[in-house]
């Protein structure tokens, strides 16, 4: 079978492709990539079934380095990876393949094989006794080898590079990647890459689960599901997003929305906040880019319903505690004492259950760390920061309950302040504070770092669910970062 990968949307070029011999495409699950066209969604993978084609996927976060592996980095991956799958309609039973997309060494193996022991692990439990998605590896030729060898994945991508290890002699692969310079039905030439598939099991590819084929490129009828939806988004799905973003105005005392069916710049601006401000259901932020996907609905009729936030939070690297914002952090990881004091004052926070009382941003823990400042109810993460360094000690700056002045004020006190975590590693007790909704806006929100490892950084939040708890988040491409503050 002849196919292409590709980081480029494919939507328009479905029945072009189909004209050129291509009877597969390969697509990208991620959580961190910034390349806006990157990753395979619902309307696409909808499109390119609709015109015939098989599709593939590889989930790839960086994964360029023996340090991006691990196996707490493949269980973390794979929670992704599966969620992405059952948005996209990927049928259990069929092929997500995971990248090592460097030439890897032999000394790097163990490291690798520790990932895809944790991806595999992963999807079983996930999948909670359905059939579970296979594991594919894109790689050098060593690589495949050496994980097929170990029973790890059951098809393997060789990549395009005939210069990687044992590249050049493998010839188990079930797809392999070849140089291409020449622009196809549109995709430039250097945003895709030719592949071919070789043997009769086609696992490592997909249709859509419950979707006849066809061989036109005429749109598929909408799910009965909800579609994704964005800037320039019309029709009823339109209006009950905007229903359930109304609900969450409302509990926040904010202006709702006219339900007009129109996804124009004020929906587009409410949904960026409720992204900001809001978990998926599995207990982990948000992707804030104003697109609303099947995370972004969950998370809409779990609060717009008072349903509660989930109380547990699955993505913790194996070698972290699963609660480990209820601790203080080694202090061999660093701190200032004052620093620590003001973690300490969260970490008691935490450890209490503090926070919000029946929702809505009220309840006497909220009161006391608004300090008098407003009423409730009221966004508190800012006040809630405000409150442990009170708490802890004199306040460098005055009491605020806005989170952008936290980062104003400290500079104004000459604090020490940061904005690149690869140069300057964060430490137990620093301020982080984040953009929402736009750069140049007045919205944002704050919390007080744990610590960093792993490549992940651990931040203390309040008002991000009802309860103080934490989050982790990539430390390389921090989304929304304004900067840290050193105490």
């Amino acid at each position: 079978m002849n196919g292409l990968s590709t980081n480029r949307r494919c939507t328009s070029a479905a029945a072009c492709l189909v004209q050129s011999g291509v009877e597969f495409v390969v697509r990208y699950y991620s959580e961190t990539t910034k390349q806006s066209q990157k990753r395979l969604l619902p309307d696409e993978a909808q499109a390119l079934h609709a015109a015939g084609l098989r599709i593939a996927v590889v989930y790839q976060d960086r994964q360029t380095q023996v340090d991006d592996f691990s196996r707490a980095s493949g269980e973390r991956d794979r929670r992704f990876a599966f969620a992405y799958g059952r948005e996209n309609g990927q049928p259990l039973g069929t092929t997500i393949f995971f990248a090592v997309d460097y030439d890897a060494k032999p000394a790097d193996l163990r490291a690798i094989q520790a990932y895809f022991q944790g991806v595999a692990a992963g999807l079983v439990a996930a999948a909670q006794g359905e059939p579970v998605y296979q594991v594919g590896v894109y790689g050098s030729g060593y690589v495949c080898r050496r994980l097929k060898e170990a029973g790890l994945v059951t098809h393997t991508w060789l990549a395009e590079s005939t210069g990687y290890r044992e590249s050049a002699g493998y010839s188990d692969w079930t797809l392999k990647q070849f140089v291409t310079n020449e622009d196809l039905c549109g995709l430039p030439a250097r945003s895709w890459q030719r592949c071919q598939a070789q043997g009769a099991d086609r696992s490592w590819s997909f249709r859509l689960e419950g979707a006849a084929p066809r061989r036109d490129p005429t749109p598929v009828p909408e799910a009965s599901r909800e579609p994704e939806l964005r800037r320039h988004s019309h029709g009823e799905f339109v209006v009950t997003l905007q229903r359930l973003l109304n609900r969450w105005l409302l509990q926040e005392g904010a202006t709702p929305l006219l339900e007009d069916g129109d996804f124009g710049q004020k929906t587009y601006r409410a949904v960026y906040s409720f992204q900001a401000s809001n978990v998926d259901n599995f207990g982990q932020p948000l992707v804030v880019d104003g697109i609303v996907g099947g995370l972004t609905w969950g998370a809409l009729r779990r609060v717009s319903g008072n349903r509660p936030d989930p109380a547990s939070h699955p993505l913790v690297l194996a070698d972290e505690p699963r609660e480990w914002w209820k601790q203080l952090p080694d202090i061999r990881l660093g701190g200032s004492p004052r620093a620590r004091a003001v973690l300490q004052q969260a970490v008691a926070e935490a450890v209490a259950g503090r926070g919000e009382s029946g929702g809505n941003n009220q309840g006497p823990d909220i009161e006391k760390y608004l300090n008098g400042i407003v009423e409730p109810p009221a966004n508190w993460c800012a006040a809630f920061v405000c409150w442990c360094i009170s708490t802890s000690g004199p306040m460098p700056f005055p009491y605020t309950v806005a989170a952008r002045h936290i980062l104003k004020q400290a500079r104004r006190a000459k604090l020490f302040t940061y904005d690149n975590p690869s140069t300057t590693p964060p430490l137990p007790g620093d301020l982080i504070v984040w953009w929402r909704n736009r750069v140049d806006s007045w919205e944002g929100h704050t919390g007080i770092v744990h610590h960093a490892g792993n490549g992940r950084l651990y931040v203390i939040e309040g008002n991000k669910t009802a309860k103080v708890e934490g989050f982790d988040y990539p430390l390389v491409g921090l989304e929304k970062l304004l900067g840290f503050v050193r105490l």
